[in-house]
């Protein structure tokens, strides 16, 4: 029972390492994406937004995203790490344009980006959920790490249409980072005297 207790603060220390990373990694995405010529922030905003009224006033669309990973996901552990929907259409914006000489809508391509991330978000948040201790720190660590990941693949999805510095992203926000949690670790643990 002990250890049990013990696993769970370790999880939580590290969520909250992870969530100084994730935090700037956000934060440095979404000053990039301002940056970028042509890149419609209300649109990406209402994208976010968007599935979350959907969700809580018209219908839960879990059971049918679920449905969509299983498809393309026999694994459970792959149906929440990847967003099945966000690579095809990312895949589909690059490929056929190229291959019959289409232009897109570029408001559509970032509604359609944003959708589907936080439609994947939602469909792991409920599904790693639990009501331990443990599970729940467990649950705040797992759900940090996909968050992260599936933020990672945005960013190569909307690289498809508007070009920015990946590289950079993950520098800065590491740096960024890094000194957040230099931050609070020195507000928290040094004496004052």
């Amino acid at each position: 029972m002990r250890s049990n207790y013990l696993l769970g603060i370790g999880k939580l220390i590290l969520f909250l390492i992870l969530l100084c990373f994730a935090v700037k990694f956000t934060q440095t995405f979404i000053q990039e994406l301002k940056t970028c010529e042509d890149f419609d922030m209300s649109v990406f905003y209402f994208s976010i937004l968007f599935p979350f009224l959907f969700y809580t006033f018209v219908g839960d669309l879990n059971n049918i995203y679920y449905k969509v990973q299983k498809f393309f996901f026999r694994s459970d552990f792959f149906s929440l790490v990847f967003p099945s929907l966000l690579v095809i259409s990312g895949i589909s914006f690059f490929i056929f344009p190229k291959l019959f000489n289409l232009s897109f809508n570029k408001g559509f391509f970032i509604l359609t980006g944003g959708i589907f991330f936080i439609i994947h978000l939602i469909f792991v948040a409920r599904n790693i959920k639990s009501s331990s201790f443990v599970g729940f720190s467990g649950y705040l660590l797992n759900f940090t790490l996909i968050y992260l990941f599936t933020l990672l693949l945005l960013t190569v999805y909307f690289n498809i249409n508007f070009k920015f510095s990946l590289g950079e992203i993950i520098q800065a926000g590491t740096k960024k980072g890094a000194v957040l949690l230099k931050q609070i670790s020195s507000q928290l643990f040094v004496k004052e005297g």
